[in-house]
């Protein structure tokens, strides 16, 4: 029997934002409850979690009557690649459910479109063969990322710190806007071609 390890994490605990790698549903999505989380963290470090749209849908399959939806939100990421201090800049949709408590769930889709490769006889996760570090859901025992541990702290100093520009757009509280990002398959866009972005965090 192959032992699948990993660190286990409190999800809600800390001031990182996790999100489930899920196989089972066909749109990124996550709970009120785990986007108040999200927003707070989030805004600590000088970001902000928006709705792109507030339109509501139906989604079939998340519960025995479905699921109705408030809108859809984008959440900016910098996922770190292990042992190093490189990191993969973007941001992803996700449909924020109306009810209950679900986390940020990173659909299949979202994964295909980033590349993530996972090899669980080596415990391995990684994009563009580089290993990205990944963690256990204590909750669930579900394998996570750290959406936003490589995120630049956008609240020290000016306009002129090297903050991404693919995350400039989701500084809380200001006005200030920078190229957009390039999108894959409407659900995920990354800063230019994503290999660039394996290098100095700080990097724009």
């Amino acid at each position: 029997m192959v032992e699948v390890s990993g660190e286990v994490i409190d999800m809600y605990s800390g001031r990182n934002v996790y999100c489930i790698l899920d196989e089972g549903c066909n749109s990124s999505c996550h709970s009120s409850k785990s986007a108040e989380d999200a927003t707070r963290k989030l805004n600590a470090s000088g970001y902000d979690f928006p709705f792109k749209t507030t339109e509501s849908k139906s989604f079939a399959g998340l519960g025995s009557i479905g699921s109705k939806t408030e809108g859809l939100r984008t959440v900016p990421f910098s996922l770190r690649i292990a042992d190093s201090d490189r990191v993969l800049n973007g941001a992803i949709e996700s449909e924020q459910l109306a009810e209950g408590d679900t986390p940020i769930l990173l659909s299949l889709q979202a994964q295909a479109a980033l590349g993530i490769m996972k090899n669980m006889r080596t415990c391995e996760i990684s994009i563009d063969g580089k290993p990205l570090e990944w963690f256990r859901c204590s909750r669930t025992g579900l394998l996570m990322l750290n959406f936003t541990q490589g995120l630049r702290n956008a609240t020290e100093g000016s306009m002129d710190d090297p903050v991404p520009k693919c995350h400039r757009k989701y500084r809380a509280l200001t006005g200030f806007t920078s190229d957009s990002c390039t999108m894959a398959g409407g659900m995920v866009s990354l800063t230019n071609d994503f290999r660039t972005q394996f290098g100095d965090p700080r990097a724009a």
